[in-house]
């Protein structure tokens, strides 16, 4: 069972965000391709996300991750249908 819904049945209040969840955000979104005006945003709003808030951003950010490596960018463009 998810603790924020044990959390969420015992007290009412979701678990803020913890300090892993906010650095691994931080770090990931600048090489993500979000547009910087919804970077800004997310980076605004982070204090007040909740532990499921921030489990969701981060999958959005590493969904949306450019790779550094070329290699890993062809691989992602081609699987995006680039080349089609």
């Amino acid at each position: 069972m998810n603790d924020d819904l044990l959390d969420y049945l015992l007290d009412g209040k979701p678990c803020e965000i913890t300090l892993f969840q906010m650095a691994t955000i931080e770090t990931r979104i600048h090489r993500s391709a979000l547009p910087l005006d919804e970077q800004q945003e997310i980076l605004n709003k982070l204090p007040t996300y909740t532990e499921l808030e921030a489990e969701e951003v981060i999958l959005y950010i590493l969904e949306n991750q450019v790779p550094s490596d070329p290699k890993d960018q062809y691989k992602q463009m081609v699987r995006n249908g680039m080349f089609k």
